[in-house]
């Protein structure tokens, strides 16, 4: 089916349905009743994400921070200790790899993504899981509207 879902789709229709389909499955794996978030993860995603803002992003490559990104959301989605939430968000990712390696060049927008997975990761962390969901919600709306926008650019 994914060869399929490439085929016929124009790219911003692509980018459209994984961007829906992601704003289901993230904010409710942060919900769901057997989402538990060890502490040793947490601090390892910390770690990363104060090492792409004190010089990660403006030294790391394109793939390595697109890779950091994915990681983020796999780990979160994986709290949910549901496989199929997680089987389902890598497979979207690697279809995304390709969309999403020729929008790569704007490192600004990092800052921005790199606070708001701050942010979730702060909500989970002192059990303020609807809040989070709500702000992973919100953080893959803005996410694909500038994807849609960087596109577009790159398109002309």
């Amino acid at each position: 089916m994914a060869g399929a879902f490439c085929l016929w789709q124009k790219p911003k229709q692509q980018l459209e349905h994984i961007f829906s389909f992601r704003m289901v499955i993230e904010p409710m794996a942060i919900l769901e009743p057997t989402f538990n978030a060890p502490q040793e993860k947490i601090n390892e995603i910390w770690r990363e994400l104060d090492m792409l803002l004190e010089s990660g992003i403006e030294r790391l490559s394109p793939t390595q921070l697109q890779l950091a990104g994915y990681r983020f959301h796999e780990t979160v989605i994986g709290f949910s200790n549901n496989p199929f939430f997680e089987i389902s968000l890598r497979n979207v990712n690697r279809m995304r790899r390709l969309m999403d390696y020729r929008i790569m060049d704007d490192r600004s927008r990092y800052y921005a993504e790199v606070k708001d997975h701050m942010r979730i990761l702060s909500l989970i962390e002192s059990g303020q899981r609807i809040e989070a969901s709500y702000m992973m919600k919100q953080h893959l709306a803005v996410a694909l509207e500038n994807k849609k926008m960087r596109r577009i650019s790159a398109e002309v």
